[in-house]
C-alpha cells in the first residue's frame, strides 16, 4: 500500500513507527496535488518548498531527539537555517 492509499490515522502511525517519513508524507501530498489540482481547481497557492522545509526540519529534530541531544539546544539554530533557506528560494524567483 502505497503512502497516498492510507488514512491520515494510518499515516500517522507510520510515521510514528518510523515507517514513513514526515518528507516522504509531504512529497506524497504534492503529488497527488500536482495529479488532481487541474480538475479540482482547490488551490490558490500550495508552498511547496516551505512544507517540505519544514517537514526535514522535523524530520532532522527527531534525529536529534534519537541521539539523546536535548531538543531546544538545536531548535533554534535548525529554525535560524531553514528561514535563511526559505529566503534564499525567494530572492531566487
Amino acid at each position: 500500500m502505497g503512502i497516498e492509499e492510507l488514512n491520515a490515522r494510518e499515516l500517522r502511525d507510520r510515521i510514528a513507527a518510523g515507517q514513513v517519513t514526515g518528507v516522504a508524507a509531504t512529497e506524497a501530498v504534492f503529488e497527488a496535488i500536482a495529479k488532481y489540482e487541474a480538475v479540482v481547481g482547490a488551490y490558490i497557492s500550495t508552498f511547496r518548498e516551505q512544507a517540505l522545509a519544514k517537514a526535514s526540519m522535523e524530520q532532522n529534530l527527531d534525529r536529534v531527539r534519537d541521539l539523546g541531544v536535548e531538543y531546544k539546544e538545536v531548535q533554534a539554530e535548525l529554525e535560524q537555517r531553514m528561514a535563511e533557506w526559505l529566503a534564499l528560494g525567494e530572492a531566487s524567483e
